[in-house]
């Protein structure tokens, strides 16, 4: 997986692996919060997973309007083998791809292309297709004044549980294990 914030992409087409909010098209916390008029739709955005990494909520990032000792969690996906996270993948052009890395500024942009596999049999991408997804790499000292101090955004939840419920039974049980270890965190 190769890091990326070059945004010189001719001849290319480019797409985004989304594995949290950005898999909805339509919730105001998903992808129309950015991209307000992409005219995407569940069935517009192809299923598919990322092999090679696990979701997980493990992105930690201050309240906004909190004190400082109190975080947010969100999804992030996690480098381990044998491991697989499902998603979807959606098109973008450089101005989009802009706009998300703004979005997504917690985050990395990571190339993920030869780590992607399509679900939607009768998809395929193009020779020149590049596929991004945004990973959080959270310092040790991030991740150590997040614990215990975690909550997770139930508006942020019930977008991803909507996507997931959209998208299959899979991603439901996919989302929902991932959620199994936030049973106790607080929902803000």
């Amino acid at each position: 997986m190769a890091l990326s914030r070059d945004n010189h992409h001719q001849d290319k087409h480019l797409y985004v692996f989304g594995h949290g909010s950005l898999m909805h098209p339509t919730h105001k916390r998903g992808l129309s919060k950015t991209v307000p008029d992409h005219g995407l739709t569940f069935d517009s955005m192809k299923r598919s997973r990322l092999e090679g990494y696990r979701r997980r909520l493990s992105a930690f990032a201050p309240v906004e309007g909190e004190p400082s000792a109190q975080f947010q969690a969100f999804w992030n996906v996690e480098a381990e083998a044998r491991a697989s996270c499902l998603g979807v993948v959606f098109p973008v052009d450089e101005k989009v791809l802009r706009e998300l890395d703004y979005r997504e500024r917690r985050y990395v942009r990571m190339e993920v292309t030869d780590q992607v596999e399509l679900l939607d049999a009768e998809f395929r991408l193009e020779e020149s297709a590049v596929v991004f997804t945004y990973v959080c790499l959270p310092s040790e000292e991030l991740v150590r004044a997040a614990r215990g101090v975690t909550g997770l955004s139930s508006e942020y939840e019930a977008c991803v549980n909507e996507a997931a419920q959209e998208l299959g039974q899979a991603y439901v049980t996919e989302v929902a294990a991932a959620l199994e270890e936030t049973l106790e965190w607080p929902r803000l």
